[in-house]
């Protein structure tokens, strides 16, 4: 069953992420730990997602601990990912997003990831959002999967 919402998630999450920059930079110029910046984003975006439930590092899939065969066919690993938008306790799943900063490498199985999450687990959209640290001004880059 797809939602319909009033903006389009893009502009909802630009949104979001422009108040995180303008209001909370200090956390990319500390250079602050990846969590710490997905729990302030998740923040921002809450109150845009209304009727939604939007969690960071939520590890579970209806009752059971979240889990995609991503790396290898037929080999089921845990995942949490950095922020999710659905709907707790169903398979109504909007958004997940996947967050780094720039100087991580390895964005390779974040994409693997994303892709998995929307084929085996029904996401309708998936975000690789990369945050500039320590380089001003700082900035988003935004990679739908």
């Amino acid at each position: 069953m797809v939602i319909q919402m009033a903006n389009e998630p893009k502009t909802l999450v630009e949104t979001a992420v422009a108040r995180l920059l303008e209001k909370d930079y200090d956390l990319l110029r500390r250079d602050v730990n990846e969590k710490a910046i997905t729990a302030k984003l998740a923040s921002y975006l809450a109150p845009l997602f209304s009727g939604w439930d939007v969690d960071s590092e939520y590890n579970r899939n209806l009752e059971e601990v979240k889990k995609l065969a991503w790396k290898k066919p037929g080999i089921f690993d845990l995942v949490v990912p950095d922020i999710i938008i659905h709907k707790r306790g169903t398979e109504k799943n909007f958004l997940v997003i996947e967050v780094k900063k720039t100087e991580k490498q390895n964005r390779g199985n974040d994409r693997k990831k994303l892709v998995a999450f929307k084929e085996q687990l029904g996401y309708e959209n998936a975000l690789f959002l990369t945050f500039s640290t320590k380089e001003q001004p700082f900035r988003a880059e935004y990679e739908w999967v």
